[in-house]
């Protein structure tokens, strides 16, 4: 009689601490559960985040390219007038130098 009480006090025992393992183990289980869903968010929050900077970037940079390619008709317009003017000043000096040789020979 003895024998038996004893062990139906160890599998009630037994029985208690299952369960609290396996409340013990939903508890953590939720616990992980709500972490994980937690950092999903804060990353999907920093993505998103990422994503609108990535975006604002991108439009500023489109921006600026337009007005470089402003900059550039203005540099090659620039450019070529600065060509213009060489060649004229090219020509006036040329000119300059034919009258000298033609008042070289006079004096010869």
């Amino acid at each position: 009689m003895n024998t038996t009480k004893k062990k139906e006090k160890k599998e009630k025992k037994k029985k208690k601490r299952n369960e609290k393992k396996k409340t013990k183990k939903k508890k953590t289980q939720k616990r992980k559960k709500k972490k994980k869903r937690s950092k999903q968010k804060k990353k999907r929050r920093r993505k998103r985040k990422t994503k609108k900077k990535k975006k604002k970037k991108k439009k500023e940079k489109k921006k600026k390219k337009g007005n470089k390619r402003k900059k550039r008709g203005k540099k090659k317009k620039r450019k070529e007038e600065k060509g213009k003017a060489e060649t004229e000043n090219k020509r006036r000096k040329e000119e300059r130098m034919v009258v000298k040789e033609g008042s070289r020979d006079d004096d010869s």
